[in-house]
């Protein structure tokens, strides 16, 4: 990508008429915006910056010879049982177990072939809850094959080809899940306190367990008032693991509307570098993870302060784990 050395710009010029500049832009004239005489941005337009990202994938994935990930131990046999409350996702590059809550809102982002549903089976198979839990998996994937290692015939439940909330199947579970909702409500109001959390803290009903539901690539076929009241079941004690193949404008328009606030942010390979920034801040998802090594990932915390991603792997499930799909609405949900 070459620049004619007469579209220099001074970052001053550039906040005085910034409307001419991206029109510029627009019309495919490439800008080097300077600060003190020193180049410090480009200002291109949006073809240029695809050729860009095609072009930084190649080169990278070519010249890469090994991944920044390549000697990891992620075989679920090594991995020390998560603590409670916890699952246990992989290892980084010390072999060190990387843990995230169960009862926390995550994203896992990771193209095809990035290893997506092996990842959210790991994080299935490794949890260690510290209360009831129940988990509910819907899926648009038909194939996808939930591993676990749960003994309780009624801790997981499969919907799967959810291509539409109007469908039977999603119909009857979000009808389901609205009238658990309206009764735990119920129950805060009553005791005059906010969480279940705090309602747990006085009774601890094991009537009332923890919900997990794990939305993979539904996000999109969710209606807009379905989404903002997803962001509000936390304090019912009802949380989100939101997975996507892609992280377009179109995923991320369905994350903004939902109102998630997520605890980490998981990325395996992405389909670009501009998807990797937006989710991680770097490019390192969509340039540093080739297609032969599936289950690497990046983990972003979003806590304050929390520092760059963190590079792993995750663990897959044992060959013998249980598999599970069932169309059933989950038993627990129908409880008085």
């Amino acid at each position: 990508m070459k620049f004619d050395e007469n579209d220099l710009l001074s970052a001053t010029e550039l906040n005085r008429n910034p409307s001419r500049y991206v029109a510029l832009a627009m019309q495919g004239r490439r800008q080097i915006v300077l600060r003190d005489n020193v180049p410090v941005a480009a200002l291109i337009g949006m073809d240029d910056l695809r050729r860009l990202d095609a072009a930084t994938a190649h080169d990278e994935s070519a010249s890469c010879a090994t991944s920044p990930t390549d000697g990891f131990t992620a075989d679920r046999d090594t991995l020390s049982p998560a603590p409670s409350g916890y699952t246990a996702l992989g290892a980084d590059a010390s072999s060190q177990a990387i843990n995230v809550a169960v009862a926390a809102n995550h994203l896992i982002v990771g193209a095809t072939g990035s290893g997506r549903h092996t990842a959210l089976s790991a994080a299935i198979t490794g949890a260690n809850p510290l209360r009831p839990t129940q988990f509910i998996v819907l899926t648009r994937h038909p194939s996808f094959t939930v591993q676990h290692a749960f003994t309780s015939p009624d801790t997981l439940s499969v919907i799967s080809d959810c291509e539409d909330e109007g469908a039977d199947d999603q119909r009857q579970l979000w009808a389901a899940l609205d009238a658990e909702v309206d009764k735990r409500r119920e129950l805060l109001t009553g005791a005059e306190v906010d969480t279940l959390a705090e309602l747990r803290s006085a009774v601890d009903d094991p009537r009332l367990p923890d919900i997990v539901l794990v939305l993979d690539d539904v996000g999109t076929t969710l209606a807009h008032d379905r989404k903002r009241n997803l962001s509000r079941w936390a304090r019912f004690g009802i949380f989100q693991w939101w997975s996507f193949q892609r992280f377009d404008v179109g995923r991320q328009l369905g994350v903004r509307q939902a109102e998630i606030n997520f605890d980490t942010q998981i990325a395996l390979r992405m389909a670009s570098a501009a998807e990797s920034r937006h989710l991680l801040g770097t490019a390192d998802a969509g340039v540093h993870t080739p297609k032969s090594r599936p289950g690497d990932a990046y983990l972003k915390r979003t806590v304050v302060d929390a520092g760059p991603p963190t590079k792993f792997r995750f663990a897959a499930p044992q060959p013998d784990a249980r598999t599970r799909i069932q169309r059933r609405l989950p038993t627990f949900l129908n409880h008085p």
